[in-house]
């Protein structure tokens, strides 16, 4: 192969494998909403956001819905159990692994924290999801009519 060939095949691999889109993480676990996760383009566009927060602020916080507390009822790993929850995707962006990359970010930052389980809500009817926390390793936890109860062992 010369040089010139091998030259353009390598930077074919680099512009392949070259993610154009940024993260941004901000706020903390400990503030009352936790982490906000962005995906960004380079114009700063948001592709999708997520939020995870300690679950014992989900359960005791008036804002969530009984659905959460519910589902969580007899979870007895709470103390160290983060939630995900708020995951929305923008239209174009949907069903090119952005969903997947948004909670895998939030795995780590839940890791990082010293977490140990997270656990997501999802309608029974949102089959994407659903079909995502399954490949992700996610197992159901608990479900009422409406959710389900997903969760993760992250140590």
């Amino acid at each position: 192969m010369e040089l010139n060939e091998e030259i353009y095949r390598i930077k074919s691999l680099l512009t392949e494998n070259t993610n154009p889109y940024k993260i941004r993480v901000i706020s903390e676990i400990e503030t009352d909403r936790g982490y906000c996760v962005y995906y960004l383009t380079e114009s700063n566009d948001v592709i999708g956001v997520v939020t995870l927060t300690d679950l014992n602020k989900v359960l005791e916080n008036k804002e969530f819905n009984n659905d959460v507390k519910f589902l969580h009822e007899n979870y007895d790993k709470s103390k160290n159990t983060a939630y995900l929850h708020s995951i929305v995707v923008e239209s174009p962006f949907r069903k090119q692994g952005f969903g997947t990359k948004l909670v895998k970010e939030c795995e780590n930052i839940a890791r990082n924290s010293g977490y140990k389980y997270i656990t997501a809500t999802v309608k029974k009817n949102n089959i994407p999801s659903q079909t995502m926390f399954n490949k992700l390793g996610y197992t159901k936890y608990n479900s009422n009519d409406k959710k389900d109860l997903f969760i993760l062992s992250i140590d």
